[in-house]
C-alpha cells in the first residue's frame, strides 16, 4: 500500500513542482494522524495518511 500511495503522490506533485520526490515516503492508513487529531501528518520526508485519506492523493 505504501508504494501505491507514493507513486500517486510522487507523480502528481513532481509534475506540479517540477522536481523529483523519490525520497518522500507515504504511509497509508497510519495511526499517527489520529494521535494529533488530523487526517494527515508529515515529519521530515515521511507523510502519514489516516485511514481512507489516500483518495486525496494526485494520480496520473
Amino acid at each position: 500500500m505504501i508504494l501505491d500511495c507514493l507513486m500517486g503522490l510522487s507523480l502528481g506533485w513532481s509534475r506540479f513542482l517540477g522536481m523529483i520526490l523519490v525520497h518522500v515516503k507515504v504511509h497509508c492508513n497510519s495511526a499517527k494522524p489520529a494521535a494529533v487529531q488530523s487526517h494527515s501528518y508529515a515529519q521530515g520526508s515521511d507523510i502519514h495518511l489516516g485511514a481512507g485519506q489516500e483518495k486525496h492523493l494526485p494520480h496520473k
